[in-house]
């Protein structure tokens, strides 16, 4: 019997760098310009006036049980639960608006799996049960004030309360088992059936607040403040308890042929799925639920060692086949949620090569090439802002908001993407040791929504990245210095929709030092 124990602990209380910059005009928001020039367009400013705070606590616990129960059969017991808390208020206070609020998130979780690991002669393979049990409980306030802060009686504004509760339980049975069929080839089948229960417990509140209110920690209850006219179909207050159970078998069966001692062949084909849910920041009904996802993966491939084993060469074939994929989304104005595509496509190649030419050179190598495409996707509601962008577009639907991305490339898919490493390291006379790493990282274009508009989407970028490092002598200690964005390249790395659109930015060129010790 073997028993591992992990547990893990993290506190952190800071100021957190936000980042983001503005790609759409802000005319209605009560700036003194329709943009923001001191960050629009110079990726490496930021127009931050109070910097966010976060206090997060999290603790994890995991135990590892294995007992091998005679020469052919081993119970394995796999125990985990985990708590998260994180606390965030916000505010900012500029000329011309004044904004506020808080964030609370708390998850609890646990976990149980066991599986019986089998090996009778050429028969190999697991059998096993899983349960897992999520409660996740969320709580913000948000204000907005119009007007003047400075002047003794701004105009109104609006206060959001909303407390909302996410309990899912997931259950699965599964098994998994490879016949070894002599001398070269293999053969492994699988099933998985897995059932999800959630449920959404939300109550989602906007009030009116009066010309002349002054930010004094009046309870959003007090005050008889009336509620907020939102747009349509947002509804206020949104008070609901929805709840949905969602299940699905998901085979896999796959082929390896060992060609020669070096070099492996092998077939796959699998179905996955990830189950429906709700939105937490839903407004209505209409956007509130989600629908499951499901996926058809087929890949061929080969796995090859040369040279005596200095050169190692893998190659991959794939193409997944989506139904209902699932992303994040804008239905209607105030109204965020995830959303699901008709269909979708994707195929591509992937390639990797780890070269050793010599003694301490270690030279490393990796492409992906990507095809992708929705299949079928006609009502995707957009952000609001891409409108006017998309004025003249045949697939754009005027009558309804949507789009038609059917023929458009996937989100945060990007054609080609390359990776280069080298390191070199030398063995020091008195036992140390000594390296130097360097790599180069491309990523071609990536959009960040279907309407694959230039907007929302991020220009092929290259990085390098290094770092030399020190191993002293019959030490568990590592030194080592390291720099990232070596070049300083900005870029977006997402959109955030709605009337306007902001987009998060990358880290400049950052510099470390990272010390280690092994026990």
């Amino acid at each position: 019997v073997t028993n591992t124990t992990r547990i893990d602990a993290l506190y952190t209380h800071e100021r957190w760098a936000t980042n983001n910059t503005f790609l759409s005009p802000t005319i209605g928001l009560g700036f003194t310009s329709a943009y923001l020039p001191s960050i629009q367009g110079n990726l490496h400013k930021v127009a931050v006036n109070t910097v966010p705070l976060i206090t997060e606590r999290a603790f994890g616990f995991s135990d590892e049980l294995s007992w091998k129960l005679n020469d052919n059969l081993t119970l394995k017991s796999i125990t985990s639960a985990r708590s998260d808390y994180s606390s965030t208020p916000q505010d900012s206070l500029s000329e011309v608006r004044y904004s506020g609020g808080s964030s609370l998130y708390i998850d609890v979780q646990y976990a149980q799996e066991f599986n019986i690991i089998n090996n009778y002669g050429p028969f190999s393979g697991v059998v096993g049960i899983y349960y897992f049990n999520d409660r996740t409980k969320q709580r913000g306030v948000s204000l907005q004030y119009g007007g003047n802060i400075k002047t003794p009686n701004p105009a109104g504004g609006t206060e959001t309360f909303q407390i909302t509760k996410l309990p899912i339980v997931s259950k699965a049975v599964f098994f998994e088992e490879t016949w070894h069929a002599p001398p070269t080839l293999s053969f492994t089948f699988g099933a998985r059936y897995t059932e999800d229960q959630k449920t959404l417990d939300t109550n989602n509140s906007t009030f009116t607040l009066p010309a002349g209110f002054i930010a004094d920690g009046q309870s959003f209850l007090t005050g008889g403040r009336p509620f907020t006219t939102l747009a349509a179909p947002a509804v206020n207050p949104f008070i609901a308890v929805l709840h949905k159970t969602e299940n699905a078998v998901t085979p896999r069966f796959a082929i390896n042929w060992q060609v020669t001692p070096d070099a492996m062949v092998y077939v796959s084909a699998s179905k996955g799925f990830k189950s429906g849910g709700f939105s937490p920041t839903a407004r209505s009904l209409q956007g509130a639920a989600f629908d499951p996802e499901s996926m058809k993966a087929y890949e061929l491939g080969a796995k090859t060692d040369w040279f005596d084993h200095t050169l190692r060469v893998n190659v991959a074939f794939f193409r997944y086949d989506w139904k209902g994929q699932q992303f994040n989304a804008l239905i209607a104005p105030q109204v965020s949620a995830v959303a699901n595509s008709g269909g979708s496509i994707l195929k591509g190649f992937e390639g990797s090569v780890l070269w050793r030419p010599a003694r301490g050179l270690t030279l490393t190598a990796n492409a992906t090439l990507l095809d992708t495409e929705y299949t079928d996707f006609p009502k995707y509601s957009f952000p609001g802002a891409f409108g006017t962008l998309l004025a003249g577009d045949p697939n754009y639907n005027v009558a309804t908001s949507t789009y038609n991305a059917k023929g458009k490339k996937l989100v945060n898919a990007p054609g080609t993407s390359v990776s280069l490493s080298a390191q070199k390291d030398w063995e020091l006379g008195n036992g140390g040791d000594i390296y130097l790493r360097g790599e180069y990282i491309y990523s071609g274009r990536i959009y960040f929504d279907p309407t694959n508009l230039p907007l929302a989407s991020r220009a092929p970028i290259n990085q390098t990245n290094g770092s030399f490092g020190y191993i002293p002598p019959n030490s568990r200690w590592d030194f080592s210095v390291w720099g990232k964005n070596l070049t300083d390249q900005i870029y977006i790395n997402g959109i955030n929709g709605g009337s306007t659109i902001t987009a998060p930015v990358s880290a400049p060129r950052t510099y470390g030092i990272r010390i280690n010790y092994a026990y």
